[in-house]
Formats: C-alpha cells, sequence, structure tokens
C-alpha cells in the first residue's frame, strides 16, 4: 500500500496508509493505540512487509507462512510485538479488553466465535495528533470528542519531537460509569471520550505469544547481513480449526461469499461424521481477494493442517467484471489452491431471482402468482448482478476448469434451477441472493454428494 503521510518520533518512522491504519512506535512500556475500525491490510511496511500465520516459534525468532511461502525472523531488544483487537468490550473494574473472534464454528454459525481476554494497564495516558489546527478544533467540539488517532500508554507520553503542540493533544484517560466512555481534562474542563468500535492495539507481548495456529501477523522488517529482523509486529487472534475437529475425519475448506456461509450448517449436518467443514471467518466475496489465500488457507503445509479437499465459489462478488477478469483472476485463485495439493471442486454459483432488481418490490416479498408469467425470464446479455448473469459467469469459469481437468464441477445453479422442491418455488419472484435453511439443504446434499465422491 502507498502509504499518504508519516508521523516520526526519535525512535522510528512509521507510515500510515489510506486506509487509516497506523504503525507507531515509542520507547515507552505498554502501549495501546486505537483506531476506528480498519481493514487487516492496514500496516504498511517501511524496509520490508509480510503477513500470514506463524508456523513455529523459538525463543528469538518466529517462522511465518506468507504468500510467498515460509521467512523466519529473527527479534531484538528494539522489536514491538503489539496485539489487534478489533471492537473490543472493555471492562475498566477488571482492566481488561475482551473480543469475539470469529470462527467457523462446528455448526456453520459464524456467530458462534471464540472469547479473549487481554489486560489493560492499571492507568492511562494518551496522545493524539491531529492534521491540522482546523481538523483539531472540528473533533474537539464534538461530544464526545473524537480522538481517531490516539495512543494508549501506561505511563505518561509526551509530546514527540518537532510536532506543533496545537495538532496534539495529551493527558490522563480517567474512567466513568460507562467502560469504554473516559473523560479528559480539556483546558480544565471534563469532556468526553469514547472508545468504542474501535481498533485497540496493546503492546508488551513477547515472541511466545505468537502462537502457532491462533494468530495471523503483519510484520514490518528489516534486513541486515541476508538475516531479516522483526521490527514492529502486530498480531491478530484467529481460531485455530484443528482444535475445533471432535473427530479425526478428512478436512474440507469451503471458500466462498455469503450463499456458502448460509448453507454451511447444512453442508456440515450432511457430512456428520464423514467430514470435518471449515469455511474462512469472512465472506471471501469476490476473485479478486486472490491475494488473501494465505490467510484463509492457514498452516495447509503442516500434514496435521492439511486440507484434503477444497470447494471454492466466486460469482455474485463479481458480477462487474468483464469475462477476461473473471476468467484470469479464476486462474490466479487456482495457482493458489493447487499449492496445497488439495483435491478442488469448483462449485457453480447460485442464480439470481426474478425478483431482485424489481423497484416495486419490497424485502422479503414475492411478486404475486397472477403476474409471475411476465417476471420469469432471463437476460439475454447479462450485464451486473441480474437474473441470467450467473449462468453466464458459470459458462465462462466451465472454460476455465476445461484447462484444468483434475478440478471437479458440482452445479449448484443446476441443483436450483430444476429443482422439483417447492421451498424454491417462491424463491424465485423475491429479492433475496441468500436462502433460508430449509432452502439450503438440497445445495448442501448436492455438494456434500460431490465431496463424498472425491473421498471414496
Amino acid at each position: 500500500m502507498t502509504p499518504v503521510f508519516q508521523i516520526e518520533n526519535p525512535n522510528k518512522v512509521f507510515a500510515i496508509n489510506s486506509e487509516g491504519g497506523v504503525s507507531t512506535r515509542f520507547a515507552i512500556g505498554m502501549v495501546v493505540s486505537v483506531f476506528f475500525l480498519v481493514s487487516l491490510d492496514a500496516v504498511s511496511a517501511q524496509e520490508g512487509f509480510i503477513d500470514g500465520h506463524v508456523q513455529s516459534v523459538k525463543k528469538y525468532s518466529f517462522v511465518v507462512q506468507g504468500a510467498e511461502g515460509s521467512q523466519e525472523f529473527r527479534i531484538d531488544r528494539s522489536t514491538q510485538i503489539i496485539v489487534r483487537l478489533i471492537k473490543p468490550k472493555l471492562d475498566w473494574g477488571k482492566r481488561t479488553a475482551v473480543i469475539r473472534v470469529p470462527a467457523s464454528s462446528q455448526d456453520g454459525r459464524l456467530e458462534n466465535d471464540v472469547a479473549r481476554v487481554f489486560k489493560l494497564p492499571r492507568q492511562l495516558f494518551f496522545r493524539n495528533r491531529f492534521d491540522s489546527d482546523e481538523d483539531r478544533i472540528n473533533k474537539t467540539s464534538q461530544d464526545p470528542i473524537q480522538l481517531d488517532r490516539i495512543i494508549l500508554s501506561g505511563k505518561s507520553v509526551e509530546s514527540s519531537s518537532g510536532n506543533n503542540p496545537l495538532y496534539e493533544l495529551r493527558g490522563e484517560l480517567l474512567p466513568t460509569a460507562k467502560s469504554s466512555v473516559f473523560q479528559i481534562d480539556f483546558g480544565g474542563v471534563k469532556r468526553r471520550v469514547d472508545l468504542s468500535d474501535r481498533v485497540l492495539r496493546i503492546d508488551g507481548f513477547n515472541v511466545l505469544d505468537l502462537i502457532p495456529g491462533e494468530v495471523v501477523v503483519y510484520v514490518n522488517f528489516r534486513t541486515e547481513n541476508s538475516r531479516r529482523i522483526a521490527e514492529h509486529v502486530e498480531f491478530v487472534p484467529v481460531v485455530d480449526y484443528v482444535k475445533q475437529e471432535t473427530e479425526k475425519l478428512p478436512r474440507c475448506l469451503v471458500i466462498g461469499d455469503s450463499i456458502s456461509i448460509r448453507y454451511l450448517k447444512a453442508l456440515k449436518d450432511e457430512l456428520q461424521g464423514k467430514m470435518n467443514v471449515h469455511h474462512p471467518a469472512s465472506n471471501c466475496r469476490s476473485s479478486r481477494e486472490y491475494t488473501r489465500f494465505h490467510r484463509w488457507l492457514g498452516l495447509y503445509k503442516d500434514d496435521s493442517r492439511k486440507w484434503d479437499v477444497i470447494a471454492f465459489n466466486f460469482g455474485h462478488g463479481d458480477a462487474s467484471l468483464s469475462q477476461m477478469d473473471y476468467q484470469l483472476n479464476l486462474e490466479k485463485c487456482i495457482k493458489e489452491l493447487k499449492k496445497t495439493r488439495a483435491k478442488l471442486i469448483w462449485v457453480h454459483s447460485t442464480p439470481v431471482p426474478f425478483g431482485f432488481n424489481d423497484p416495486k418490490l419490497k424485502d422479503k416479498e414475492f411478486i404475486p402468482a397472477n403476474l409471475r408469467n411476465d417476471f420469469e425470464y432471463e437476460e439475454t446479455n447479462p450485464v451486473g448482478l441480474v437474473p441470467g448473469r450467473m449462468r453466464l459467469q458459470n459458462q465462462w469459469a466451465e472454460e476455465v476448469m476445461d484447462r484444468h481437468p483434475e478440478i471437479q464441477i458440482c452445479d449448484l445453479w443446476g441443483a436450483i434451477k430444476f429443482s422439483s422442491k417447492e421451498v424454491y418455488k417462491d424463491w424465485w419472484f423475491g429479492k433475496d441472493l441468500n436462502f433460508r435453511y430449509p432452502q439450503t439443504k438440497p445445495v448442501a446434499q448436492a455438494l456434500a454428494n460431490k465431496l463424498g465422491s472425491l473421498l471414496e
């Protein structure tokens, strides 16, 4: 990512990128950084940068499995290791920050996540930097004060050298009755600061906190004599899918958008006792996300964490792409997936219902039965997310899969289009691309049959 500006202090220069994320460094004890919710891509490198899963840890080094393979990093006394907590729940009485780590849980519901607890310093001081005097006036005139570039510490924070004091606000955070709301002394007046719905960064961790399988890391590093030295390590807790498994069975990863998330529970029900099924703890959305595959695939090089089969789909999120771009992206996805040596299944995209673009139709409504004959059609040259588009994209995808005959195809589009099930009778004439649980069962059964045939 291209940095848009930098903050400099006596210790180090770190870049703030265009998504609002920041990487900062101070020679003090525990440091906490709080920002608005940002993408996991938010750390920008100065000399070198890598993100991925921690593969192994030693006393003075760790190995990261990233997009370009595995790399070892040494740590020294200057290495800063912090945790990034997304929207933590603060409990000032216990001095804790609690997060719910999203998971591809056993029942397929992503909200069934795992709680992680992190300690806060006994006393909190802060410094917030503003872009300009106008920015300072605008944000401090609001109630609560908007401190969106705030650094918290267990020690009093001095002003950075060279910074205009008009562009900084510093002091101590004092707790209130509400855990996420604090008070500050602003010109002799007590003002409120709300730290809810932010990204909270806590310093003071060591290399042994980088537990393989349980964290994704973002590492800024420098190279000295062909050795990579980690300077700034930011880790994000994730759920170890292996620890979720109750039986030693073949392992399947399903990669896809919200459609796949919806049918995941039914798929797990179909394959219970036959296969451990997982889904990345996120909506995989589009084929343009192939750069994130190394995060979704996890530590597949470890025999205990390898995938036996991977089912993947990208459809609705790619409705704006040209044939050339869509097929090129699929080739890039396949290249990444083949690194796992798992058996692969391409899953055809499910249809767009006829009522999806009807401006007169409200959510959860259906086109009346006496009008349906006028709506049961597909665009002949579909552009965008309209009826008929997924039929066309599936044809484009088949052309790609023909170049990779080892990849099986599961036709979920046909499973719905030609289904005799009553559960789809009204769905075709509504606006919702997704399915209710009863409607996911035929889809899940079709995919389960294809998965089962690959492992026979």
